[in-house]
């Protein structure tokens, strides 16, 4: 999985607790979260250093962005490629920069 960091992680860990205090029934074990987005999932590397390599020289660019609703989602990962389901969709009354 290719990820970036999101900073300041404050807010989005705020939510992240929020989401598991009401699905803690549900996920028990998923309490370890780091606050991120996803870029994408690389299932084959020809040459695993020089990717390695090649992403850690790539500079993101800071930005800000408010976050006013989100999505639950469902990834089911298959041989011939994810899917992914939309489980619910959720406006945030108070959303945060």
């Amino acid at each position: 999985v290719i990820w970036v960091g999101v900073i300041p992680e404050e807010n989005v860990i705020r939510l992240q607790r929020m989401i598991d205090g009401e699905l803690i029934d549900m996920f028990p074990g998923e309490q370890r979260f780091e606050a991120h987005i996803t870029i994408g999932r690389v299932k084959f590397i020809k040459d695993r250093e020089k990717f390695v390599k090649e992403l850690s020289d790539v500079r993101i660019k800071n930005i800000k962005f408010r976050v006013n609703n989100f999505k639950l989602m469902k990834s089911t990962l298959r041989r011939e490629g994810p899917i992914y389901e939309e489980i619910a969709s959720f406006e945030l009354k108070n959303s945060h920069q």
